[in-house]
């Protein structure tokens, strides 16, 4: 595995998943704690490694890489957040929706704000102005009024 040089990097962040992101030459990639490159440095931002996957800026569009530098999920998204539960909250089209670690649909992009989920509940906006608690399955569990 290659290393950095350390020398040149120029902003780091915190360690999660025992990596990090890090800017070279005003690009962002991901090490390792014994400064391996995971994620090349190549993209316009690397965000934490989560759930095994970091979501990676390219061209103002958001997906996600491995730890083997490997998109594993390509970037289509406007914004998208690291996993919690096994989702990520999206953004398409200003509308709000959850993919799964292999980039499909769990809970299409219909809702107007939503939160990430945290033991297995996320609240989301309705279009009609509802705040409701939903699971990762997008079931409603309970309404908020």
């Amino acid at each position: 595995m290659a290393k950095v040089d350390r020398t040149k990097i120029e902003l780091e962040c915190d360690v999660y998943e025992k990596k990090k992101s890090v800017c070279v030459d005003g690009k962002w990639g991901s090490i390792d704690e014994e400064d391996n490159i995971v994620v090349a440095c190549k993209h316009d931002f690397v965000g934490p490694f989560s759930e095994g996957l970091a979501w990676v800026e390219q061209d103002g569009k958001i997906g996600w890489v491995n730890d083997r530098d490997q998109m594993v999920i390509p970037p289509f998204f406007d914004y998208g957040s690291n996993f919690h539960d096994g989702r990520a909250h999206v953004i398409v089209d200003n509308k709000h929706g959850f993919i799964d670690p292999q980039g499909e649909w769990v809970i299409k992009p219909v809702y107007e704000d939503a939160r990430r989920f945290e033991g297995g509940i996320a609240e989301v906006e309705h279009p009609d102005g509802r705040v409701l608690s939903i699971d990762v399955n997008g079931h409603v569990v309970e309404r908020k009024e």
